[in-house]
């Protein structure tokens, strides 16, 4: 993800204008914090449900927990997930397979 994906020009202005980034290596046990809450970097993937690597946790501007997208997802698809995110789609109710079906008609 890091060389294909997140290294992306539109991935990456995308990410800086909507998109608090922080990356985690999950099987660490550096310190976290979370929600005034103290973890480790495994302790912290273990709460959010992480089961497998790599795995992108998208949260609220508030910290809530919005979804997490696992595995390797390629660059065009990962800037559909971004901007279905970014854009307030989730949020105003629309459905993932009614925004891809917008999506694909642009």
């Amino acid at each position: 993800m890091d060389r294909d994906v997140y290294a992306q020009p539109e991935v990456r202005d995308y990410l800086s204008r909507k998109f608090v980034t922080v990356k985690l290596d999950a099987e660490a046990g550096e310190a976290a914090r979370y929600q005034d809450q103290d973890f480790t970097a495994r302790s912290l993937a273990s709460h959010f449900g992480i089961t497998g690597y790599p795995t992108t946790i998208f949260l609220r501007a508030s910290g809530d927990h919005l979804i997490n997208a696992p595995g390797y997802i390629p660059a065009d698809r990962f800037l559909a997930v971004l901007r279905y995110i970014g854009d307030g789609y989730m949020d105003h109710g629309v459905s993932w397979e009614q925004f891809k079906e917008r999506d694909d008609k642009k």
